[in-house]
């Protein structure tokens, strides 16, 4: 039976969608999604093609998910050198969202495993620890230029602030690892260099680690 290719360019209030040589826009709400599910249900054997876009795209994976649509998150690498074959670079909403479904009427990708929602708060908390870690590093490296005497008083309190919090976050990212992902972490950390962290950050991104190959993963 034919699959019929649907390429979706999702931003912060609106996606585009494109089928059968047409181009539908609909809003990057609760409504919007609906009006999409209901389309995606109309169209057999619909494939469902998206690129990440920082997060945007987390509702429509889950709604995919809970009205059985097939839908694949495609890495933007392999679809810009798609793009870049068929010299196809023009980038607009309308034209990313076509070269996504032709992406997916050539190569096929896989359907993507959603995250639950424990996986997306992992997700969260390791980048949030990300961002604060960072912080510590750029603070410590103002100590180092020899600040005035209020300045070093004000990083110190910074960095006990900031050193508290990233605490706090790795307390988080235990209990949830711990309640809801041990088994899978406990097999990841026995790889030599693969800490807790780093086990989170591979939990929480790539659900369908032991599930499918590296090649089907790295579509």
């Amino acid at each position: 039976m034919t699959m019929n290719f649907i390429g979706c360019d999702r931003r912060k209030r609106s996606f585009d969608i494109y089928h059968e040589g047409k181009f539908l826009k609909f809003e990057n709400k609760e409504e919007g999604i609906k009006k999409f599910m209901a389309h995606g249900k109309k169209v057999e054997k619909a494939r469902i093609i998206v690129e990440p876009t920082g997060g945007y795209e987390r509702l429509l994976l889950r709604e995919c998910a809970a009205h059985a649509l097939f839908v694949s998150c495609v890495n933007p690498f392999y679809v810009r050198n798609f793009a870049r074959s068929k010299r196809d670079l023009a980038k607009t909403d309308k034209i990313d969202a076509k070269v996504c479904a032709e992406y997916g009427e050539k190569r096929k990708p896989r359907r993507t495993i959603p995250k639950e929602k424990i996986r997306f708060d992992l997700e969260d908390f390791t980048h949030r620890r990300d961002v604060l870690v960072q912080f510590l590093k750029e603070e410590k490296q103002r100590l180092e230029k020899d600040p005035s005497e209020r300045s070093v008083e004000s990083i110190h309190k910074v960095l006990a602030c900031l050193t508290q919090e990233v605490n706090v976050l790795d307390g988080e990212i235990k209990n949830l690892i711990q309640e809801n992902l041990e088994a899978e972490s406990k097999i990841l950390q026995a790889e030599k260099g693969s800490g807790p962290q780093t086990t989170a950050i591979l939990r929480a991104s790539l659900p369908e680690l032991g599930k499918c190959d590296n090649r089907r993963m790295a579509q």
